[in-house]
């Protein structure tokens, strides 16, 4: 079909499914963590007041299930960390709500956080959308230990762990759209590759 064709038909009305998207509602959940991936090492350019630092972080990207308990629909939020264990760093704060307050143990593998709950806030915000418009999106704003009075979430999906040095075909398949584009342009990547060149 040419673009023309294409153009053409897009001026004669059709009838559009509604797509299964939903935006998750702002405010503060009980959420458990459903999903954490691996997502690759990434080179990013930083401005750091006149001068621009090029640096290469590895990412993890957490996906957070909540139950909006107005409407019954369950919700997946996603955000990402740097692979960073600094005390100061956002990875280590989730680490730290999801562990009742304390630190893991060395040498302990963050899959075991998989189906922990903490207390999540999310906040909607106006955005760039990739067809060039505005569109509305849940992103996290905050992650702390769960207060007394939250019941944790139980998860009503399997969770998902992926990591790109062992790549789990079936695993990445069930991630959620951000995180699977996340991973096809790594460093190292063909895609990623073809547009550094």
């Amino acid at each position: 079909m040419t673009n023309q064709t294409t153009k053409t038909n897009s001026r004669v009305f059709q009838i559009v499914e509604r797509s299964a998207f939903s935006l998750a509602p702002s405010g503060t959940f009980a959420a458990a963590l459903v999903s954490l991936a691996f997502l690759g090492e990434h080179t990013r350019t930083v401005k750091n007041g006149e001068t621009e630092e090029t640096k290469v972080l590895e990412y993890v990207g957490l996906g957070w299930e909540i139950l909006d308990k107005n409407s019954g629909e369950v919700h997946t939020v996603v955000e990402e960390c740097s692979l960073s264990y600094n005390p100061d760093s956002k990875l280590y704060s989730r680490i730290l709500s999801l562990n009742a307050g304390k630190p893991m143990a060395e040498g302990q593998e963050l899959r075991v956080l998989l189906g922990k709950s903490a207390k999540v806030e999310i906040i909607h915000r106006l955005a760039d959308s990739k067809d060039g418009g505005k569109r509305m999106y849940a992103n996290v704003n905050a992650v702390a230990e769960l207060t007394p009075n939250m019941q944790p979430h139980e998860l009503t999906a399997s969770p998902i762990y992926y990591d790109v040095l062992a790549h789990d075909g079936a695993a990445f398949e069930k991630l959620n759209r951000k995180h699977q584009n996340i991973i096809s342009k790594r460093n190292g990547s063909e895609p990623a590759m073809k547009a550094a060149a």
